[in-house]
């Protein structure tokens, strides 16, 4: 039979746990000699301060062994003060990541992109945002938070009725690539959504099984990229770059920046088919593979 072995979070902090508890250690052995000594000597002074000492010995022992265990167990869990510092190291690099975002708007809305501000309670704007592409339509990073419900909202029922079911409808129309990063749950989440919403379209139209193309990303983090979305829509390039709060805003997105810029295309199209056929990037759905089963519950 092999040896046990510790668990891997453990084991990689073992070292550095008893290297952090000599002092406990070195209590527990002695605390234990004195507790074996006491309890096997009877010609001590008195019989009841022997016995009382071996106690106190051995509860002392109990004790250090408990503090080394912790130790152990523990060795690798983050601090609290680690957590302050990784929190501010997150403030960092939100406000690094706002100032990126507000350069690149305030010098894309001179070449005349537009703002969209992203609506709650009007799913015409995401039909009229999101409607109307055909040829190959490009999706980056897609989160889908305002599907996010355990019921069809009416931002879902106008999307799958007014945006997807038209969009792959016809053979030809349009074909999707679509790109996500689940290395962290929102990515994970924003993929099973959408795999959720496709099966209700394809309900609808058939055609989406074969129309639709999806890869995921499983080393980079959805929450800390942007959404990306472009293509041709009613004849012209588009593309959409969602703006949101640069923290814990994954598919909340505050704007929509909307450029017609055919350089922005042409450069997101170029990024886009280098992340695409990076080895990185797994198939999650191959209209080719007819083993696939993206589109079965």
């Amino acid at each position: 039979m092999a040896a046990p072995q510790l668990p891997p979070r453990w084991a990689s902090g073992l070292a550095g746990a008893l290297i952090n508890n000599i002092p406990n250690i070195a209590a527990l052995v002695i605390s234990a000699i004195v507790s074996i000594r006491l309890g096997l000597n009877p010609n001590a002074s008195s019989e009841r301060v022997n016995l009382t000492l071996a106690a106190v010995a051995g509860v002392l022992t109990l004790i250090c062994a408990n503090q080394v265990w912790i130790a152990i167990r523990t060795a690798d869990e983050k601090s609290a003060v680690d957590s302050v510092f990784e929190r501010f190291g997150s403030v960092e690099t939100s406000l690094e990541t706002l100032a990126r975002r507000s350069e690149y708007v305030f010098g894309a809305l001179q070449d005349g992109g537009r703002l969209v501000a992203c609506p709650t309670s009007k799913p015409s704007v995401y039909v009229d945002l999101f409607g109307g592409f055909t040829q190959t339509y490009y999706a980056y990073n897609p989160a889908y938070a305002i599907e996010k419900k355990s019921v069809l909202t009416d931002a879902e029922k106008a999307l799958i009725k007014e945006v997807y079911v038209p969009r792959y409808k016809a053979v030809g129309n349009c074909t999707a690539r679509y790109l996500f990063l689940t290395r962290d749950e929102e990515g994970k989440k924003s993929l099973e959504k959408f795999k959720e919403l496709m099966i209700k379209v394809a309900a609808g139209s058939p055609n989406t099984v074969k129309s639709l193309h999806v890869k995921e990303i499983k080393t980079e983090h959805a929450a800390t990229h942007d959404e990306i979305y472009f293509g041709t829509q009613h004849g012209r390039p588009v593309v959409i770059h969602e703006l949101s709060a640069p923290l814990d805003s994954h598919g909340q997105p505050s704007f929509y920046y909307v450029s017609e810029s055919a350089d922005l295309f042409e450069a997101c199209r170029n990024n886009f088919d280098a992340e695409w056929d990076s080895p990185k990037a797994d198939w999650v759905h191959n209209p080719a593979d007819a083993s696939s089963t993206f589109f079965k519950p």
